[in-house]
């Protein structure tokens, strides 16, 4: 079983597709850290144009700023300018022409209100990680599915394999019955109904053989396309159950099934992600109150009619920006629309656990009592057999009679049927149990873990 769950895992395609999806989330986690990045800014123009006084003149300019948003919220921004003027009248000769015009800034914007804190770049962290998460988890619920589909199919194909071979017990009794029954007609003990009689209970046994060699087919094929193989290789499934000394106690199982749950990681990474959009749409009720402050220099040169000029001052300020929406209806219902969301998901996590809930307390209480029906059908095949060996013993003696002889091989046949049958429900179970627990995949290594995924 754990080779066949190890090649799902390195062949199967929706395990490929579901790696890539977590790779492609990801990527979220790196859009989001561009917002902390700098940004340059650059432009330059030249023109010939009407100055302020109304004299034509040619003019020059170039610029660049440096921007960043800091993680605090707050930003910053550098920016230098240059500017080149030349009027083809002077209007005054105290006004530098051409002139010269030089300006570095620095710039400090703090928001007291509204992005305080930079709660868009710290709730978007948030959720990149969490649809990351999501993603990850979606990795393992497809891990999950597949090894529960395959071990539908695995457990059926055991229970075919295991009733082909009762079948080829069943065969062999029904010939050895013919046999002796023929053996008998020739001393004159049995009649020609009784040889129809035997007759007639192996063709039902080779009928049925042929039946479960179909289905044997079928389950072949399905399970070589889980597995990648090619579709006529040949596998033999052993399903023995694990013995009862292994079964923790009900409680702690259910814990490990909860840890193990990517259901519920799901729905724990949406309570996140709505939590981090509550508090984005939160801030974005606010006002918009900021302080920007800014230090600066100018520099002014030229020549004028009383000769060269050369001005350079240090500038500074400080202002206040407030605004604040006539109308938060919109933003109301995005609250709200948050607020349902968190709601939803936590409902739907509720739900998960008490279904998990019952379902482990369910399997648990199937296996035991699996166990003890188990137990039950041996010591009732055993008195079975004793009562055919008896009852051959008494057909020699020509003390029972052939029909009763022919139902006493088949109470026989049935009772190793359900042995067969409960034995492979009994590991069937197991397994399932073992599955929303983790613990299946503990024998089939390092594959059964995600992978940061290879790329496309």
């Amino acid at each position: 079983m754990q080779q066949m769950l190890l090649r799902i895992l390195e062949t199967y395609p929706s395990l490929r597709v579901a790696s890539l999806e977590v790779a492609r989330a990801s990527q979220d986690s790196a859009r989001v850290e561009g917002q902390l990045s700098w940004v340059l800014g650059a432009q330059a123009g030249a023109g010939h144009q009407l100055s302020f006084f109304g004299t034509p003149s040619d003019r020059f300019d170039a610029g660049a700023t440096l921007s960043r948003r800091l993680a605090s919220g707050n930003s910053v921004e550098f920016g230098a300018g240059y500017a080149y003027e030349d009027s083809t009248v002077a209007f005054s000769p105290f006004i530098p022409n051409p002139s010269h015009r030089t300006t570095i800034d620095a710039n400090l914007r703090v928001p007291l209100q509204r992005g305080s804190g930079n709660p868009e770049y710290e709730q978007a962290s948030l959720i990149a990680e969490a649809q990351t998460e999501i993603a990850r988890a979606s990795w393992y619920a497809t891990r999950d599915q597949l090894a529960s589909q395959a071990l539908n199919i695995y457990f059926a194909a055991a229970l075919t394999r295991a009733r082909l071979a009762d079948a080829e017990h069943s065969i062999e009794r029904a010939r050895r019955l013919r046999r002796f029954i023929a053996e008998n007609a020739e001393l004159g003990l049995s009649e020609e109904k009784d040889q129809l009689q035997a007759d007639a209970r192996l063709r039902a046994r080779l009928a049925e053989q042929q039946s479960l060699r179909v289905g044997w087919e079928q389950q072949r094929t399905s399970l070589n396309r889980l597995t990648g193989r090619a579709w006529d290789a040949e596998f033999e499934p052993d399903a023995d159950p694990k013995a009862t000394a292994e079964l923790a106690a009900t409680e702690l199982m259910f814990e490990e099934v909860q840890t193990n749950s990517a259901e519920l990681r799901r729905y724990q990474q949406q309570i996140n992600i709505s939590d981090a959009v509550l508090q984005l749409k939160r801030d974005q009720r606010k006002d918009v109150f900021d302080l920007v402050m800014g230090v600066g220099a100018r520099s002014t040169q030229g020549d004028t009619g009383a000769g060269g000029q050369s001005d350079e001052e240090l500038v500074g300020g400080v202002r206040v920006e407030f605004s604040r929406a006539t109308d938060a209806q919109g933003l109301d219902a995005e609250v709200r629309q948050a607020e349902l969301d968190r709601v939803i998901a936590l409902q739907e996590q509720q739900r998960v656990h008490d279904d998990l809930r019952y379902q482990v307390y369910g399997l648990v209480a199937e296996i035991q009592a699996a166990e003890l029906a188990l137990t039950e059908q041996q010591a009732r095949l055993r008195s079975e057999q004793l009562k055919l060996d008896e009852a051959v013993e008494r057909y020699r003696m020509g003390r029972i009679d052939t029909a009763r002889l022919i139902d006493f091989e088949g109470d026989v046949f049935v009772s190793e049927l359900i042995i067969t049958q409960q034995r492979i429900e009994l590991a069937a179970k197991r397994a399932q149990l073992d599955l929303l627990r983790g613990a299946l995949w503990e024998g089939v290594g390092p594959a059964a873990e995600y992978v940061e995924s290879p790329s496309p």
